[in-house]
């Protein structure tokens, strides 16, 4: 009988479970906080994402299913309207294009007005230089060719698009688009 009196009024296992209840919190809390830290504290390099996706912004613009838009042969086209670009911004020395559309002779197009260009034009030559040297802290720079059609004199021709996009931005949330 004096046996299970003794088991019965035993209270100090609660107040010891409380203790390491506590200190596996604080565990818990410290393996947040350092995974939070290390997540925010990277340093993560998108120039080169980016300069691909202005890219591709401005192919699918001016190429439509193939086909040079037609609005690129007018004297007044603004690539930054039509492809709904911030001008501040690209014109701000971070970002870089510069477009060239050629016939099949490799001849630019003579009734464009080319090359269409913006942003930093001392990014071209950046752009020349790191395709030569790896340049780990310079901006990155990305040059497609795209095969296209279009009209000249009411007759179907081919073509080629080159653009180049380069980015220098660094480290904070920016849109590119308006």
């Amino acid at each position: 009988m004096k046996k299970n009196k003794i088991i019965k009024d035993k209270r100090g296992g609660e107040k010891l479970f409380s203790i390491w209840w506590f200190f596996v919190l604080a565990i818990v809390g410290g393996a947040i906080s350092i995974g939070v830290l290390m997540y925010y504290s990277a340093d993560i390099d998108v120039r080169e994402i980016e300069a691909d996706i202005l890219n591709k912004k401005i192919v699918d613009c001016i190429v439509d299913k193939g086909f040079l838009i037609e609005e690129i042969y007018k004297d007044n086209f603004d690539i930054y309207e039509k492809c709904k670009l911030n001008k501040d911004l690209i014109e701000g020395n971070n970002f870089y294009f510069k477009i060239q559309i050629f016939n099949e002779l490799k001849e630019i197009i003579s009734t464009i007005n080319q090359p269409i260009l913006g942003g930093n034009p001392s990014f071209e030559r950046d752009c020349k230089f790191t395709e030569k040297v790896k340049a780990e802290h310079y901006l990155k720079c990305i040059a497609k060719k795209e095969n296209i059609l279009y009209y000249k004199n009411n007759k179907l021709k081919k073509g080629v698009i080159e653009i180049i996009t380069a980015s220098n931005q660094k480290g904070k949330e920016i849109s590119i688009t308006k």
